[in-house]
């Protein structure tokens, strides 16, 4: 990797962090937008935008966003991730 796509990247992982993170401590779902419309979609899931369960998914894919930034600063710090621990139980080896 470049410094330069180094900085690019540290430059994205700060924009995710300022964007996810205040939006989930506010319960502002629709920072999520895009995801939240292709996600289920591309599942071919139907979820009303009206619906609890609309919501619910908005705040999931909100705090798995901000997981996974977290994770990506952290590796650009340059630690070692152990990337098992973050896949569910059925999928870890």
């Amino acid at each position: 990797m470049s410094d330069r796509e180094f900085r690019k990247a540290a430059e994205t992982i700060e924009a995710m962090k300022a964007r996810y993170g205040p939006a989930l401590a506010r319960g502002k779902i629709d920072v999520a937008g895009d995801d939240l419309d292709d996600f289920p979609k591309s599942e071919g899931i139907v979820v009303s935008k009206e619906s609890a369960s609309h919501a619910k998914l908005a705040l999931s894919i909100l705090e798995a966003s901000l997981s996974a930034n977290e994770i990506s600063e952290r590796r650009h710090a340059g630690e070692a991730i152990d990337i098992t621990e973050h896949l569910p139980r059925r999928l870890r080896w």
